[in-house]
């Protein structure tokens, strides 16, 4: 567990589905070590979003997630 996590987070969606997305997502980059911090944010609220939907929670740069 990540106690940095929203409480809501602290299940196995988090290894098993948010963290397994991002890297496909990552994967499928132009170049996987050259992406842009806002690319990347985007794409990991768009995740949470998807994975967690009834959190009300949005990742920032200087967040947990």
């Amino acid at each position: 567990q990540n106690t940095n996590l929203p409480p809501t987070c602290q299940d196995g969606c988090w290894p098993k589905a948010f963290l397994p997305t991002i890297f496909l997502w990552a994967g499928s980059q132009q170049s996987l070590w050259n992406i842009h911090d806002d690319m990347l944010l985007e794409a990991i609220q768009h995740v949470f979003k998807a994975i967690y939907p009834e959190v009300e929670y949005t990742p920032t740069l200087q967040g947990s997630v």
